[in-house]
């Protein structure tokens, strides 16, 4: 039995994507999660998407918001210290309602090309008041 959820929530870091020996694309990551009445505690959640969705979340970034549809499991694992630890993740259906940020570094400056510049830019200043 699978419990489904979905959360919202930004990246913790940038998501690592790679292709598996079958040629499967996955691609991994974390999700904090705050609730909004209490934003004091952070609730980390592993994500891991396949495939398309593997492709998809590969283009967000650190910081960027997502929200996700997909199946919830804890996982159980021994560190190498002899610590037991647990952890949440979500095996990712589905990327909803959030898209990820642009990244180009000219961006910025195509935006400001894109701008209509004034109708006196580059006119010489002329302080007389003419009436």
């Amino acid at each position: 039995m699978a419990a489904f959820i979905t959360a919202n929530g930004r990246l913790g870091s940038n998501p690592t994507t790679r292709t598996t020996a079958s040629g499967k694309v996955v691609c991994n990551g974390s999700l904090a999660v705050t609730d909004a009445s209490n934003t004091d505690e952070t609730l980390w959640l592993k994500v891991t998407a396949w495939e398309r969705q593997a492709e998809a979340l590969g283009r967000y970034r650190s910081g960027d918001s997502l929200a996700v549809v997909g199946k919830l499991a804890m996982n159980s694992y021994t560190t190498k210290a002899g610590e037991e630890r647990r952890e949440l993740q979500i095996t990712v259906d589905q990327i909803v309602g959030a898209r990820p940020k642009p990244r180009r570094a000219d961006d910025e400056r195509d935006r400001a090309k894109s701008r209509p510049a004034p109708a006196d830019a580059g006119a010489p200043f002329n302080d007389e008041i003419l009436f």
